[in-house]
């Protein structure tokens, strides 16, 4: 993903094309080549820790290519943001609640923001330096998590789990899910 030799080298994120290399089997007539995937990016997959070129990479990945880089690196080597996401009818409510910031008092709700957010929708602004990540991961993200907004000063009293805010690409997906339901129903 980044480039260790020079910084002016990485390529841009490729939302429509998977950027992934693949090599030929040496054993093959022609030789050695290298060629790019051919399937369409179904993630953006950005490095969780920055490369010898003090940058986070990040590049466009289909399925099958995503699930190499796992299966090669481990899951903590990369963070896999889905590009166009599905949503169900219960995570499209949640984004519409959540549509001008709301605390998180409820499991079932925690549940299924937490969810979204294991599956890369969510930028979590709890976790320190969480904040400066690249362009590409805000431009995908639903939602954002952050420290309770009005948390009770008095620990007695029940406290939310998380703060949440919906993004307008998540509040605009959210309203097509909602919409498609309501036209079947």
């Amino acid at each position: 993903m980044s480039n260790k030799k020079n910084a002016a080298a990485l390529k841009p994120v490729d939302l429509a094309r998977c950027q992934s290399e693949r090599h030929r089997n040496f054993m093959q007539l022609g030789g050695h080549k290298v060629t790019r995937c051919m399937n369409k990016s179904v993630y953006v997959a950005r490095e969780n820790k920055p490369g010898a070129d003090k940058l986070h990479g990040a590049m466009g990945l289909c399925q099958d290519c995503a699930k190499i880089l796992v299966d090669q690196h481990g899951r903590d080597y990369a963070t896999l943001f889905e590009i166009a996401p599905r949503l169900t009818i219960h995570e499209a409510k949640e984004i519409l609640a959540i549509k001008g910031g709301a605390d998180i008092y409820g499991l079932g709700n925690a549940a299924i923001l937490r969810g979204m957010q294991r599956r890369g929708l969510a930028v979590n602004q709890q976790q320190k330096g969480s904040a400066h990540i690249p362009n590409v991961s805000i431009a995908c993200a639903l939602f954002t998590i952050t420290e309770p907004m009005q948390a009770p000063k008095n620990g007695a009293k029940r406290q939310p789990y998380f703060g949440a805010i919906a993004t307008a690409h998540g509040l605009k997906l959210a309203r097509g899910v909602a919409k498609a339901e309501k036209a079947k129903g």
